[in-house]
This record gives structure tokens, sequence and C-alpha cells, in this order.
């Protein structure tokens, strides 16, 4: 998913500035079969820039929670944050996790990632530096899939833990 925003409140002109901030946001998401049909790698890349320095506070980026747009459009997920925290306008994030299959519907996984914040796009390899790690259990239930997950990042330098149940809408 690669997805561009012009926003402003009038048009071509926003608040006074006469000029308006642009978004853009990349989720990109594979599974690669490793050596069992139950075993899968799956690496990601993903991020978010906000292209101007008078945007509105709800399209901030924010990381953390398992899937991107869980509660907020402009969310991305990061392993080891539990919780939405608001984070730089520039970010970036290379995640892998893997995942073997047990029995017919259980899951257990481990990821990891590393995210780059930067308050301009072209200094963002200078900028601040995340690192997480996530360790899960699922299974797939009649009312939906049932996950249970922990981590440790260091945007939050503490252990959380996660529950969720039931399909995203």
């Amino acid at each position: 998913m690669v997805d561009y925003g012009l926003h402003s409140d009038r048009f071509l002109i926003h608040s006074g500035s006469h000029r308006p901030f642009h978004t853009l946001e990349y989720y990109l998401q594979r599974v690669i079969p490793l050596a069992s049909e139950r075993l899968r790698l799956i690496p990601t890349v993903s991020g978010r820039h906000i292209f101007g320095k008078n945007y509105w506070y709800v399209l901030s980026n924010v990381l953390g929670g398992p899937d991107p747009g869980h509660y907020m459009s402009a969310q991305l997920p990061f392993p080891g944050i539990g919780n939405m925290e608001i984070v730089e306008p520039n970010n970036i994030n290379v995640s892998a996790r893997i995942r073997e299959r047990i029995g017919q519907k259980y899951y257990v996984w481990a990821g990891t990632a590393i995210g780059m914040l930067s308050d301009e796009a072209y200094s963002i390899l200078r900028g601040r530096y995340l690192w997480g790690l996530t360790l899960g259990a699922g299974m797939n239930s009649f009312l939906g899939p049932l996950k249970i997950m922990g981590g440790y990042s260091t945007q939050t330098k503490k252990i959380n833990f996660y529950i969720d149940f039931g399909w995203n809408f």
C-alpha cells in the first residue's frame, strides 16, 4: 500500500501559510515460505512522511499496535509498542517476523524492527533510531483470531502486553 495526501483547509491554502502540507505513507509486506509449509518469514518496510510545518495534530505520525491504521489512519505498527506513540514527522521502519503454525489453528511468532525518525526527510539517517522486539501466540477460533503478544521497544523502554480478539474491519 502506498498513499499520498495533499492537505489544506481552503483548497490550496492551509491555515494562513498559503501552502498546503503533504503526506506520503507506505506499507509493504511479503510472506515468504521457508523450509516447511508451516514456517514463514514476514519482512515489512513501512514509513510515513509529513512535508510541511503546519500540519494538523490528528495527522501526526503514530507508531504502535499490531496493525496499520488500527486506531488512527496515520498509525503504523511497530514491534514492542503496544499503545500509540506520537513520533517525529518522518519515519522509516524495517521489520521481520518469523511465524510457525502449530497444528491447524495455533501460531507462535517472534519479530523485531528498527525505525529511523527525523524532523526532516533529508536527514532521516542522522535522526533518532528505535528498536523493538515482540513475541506472540495466537489461535484461530470460530469467533475470530485470538492473539496474545508481549514486547519491548526503546521508544517506551518498558515491557508491554497486548491481547487482540476478533477481526479488524
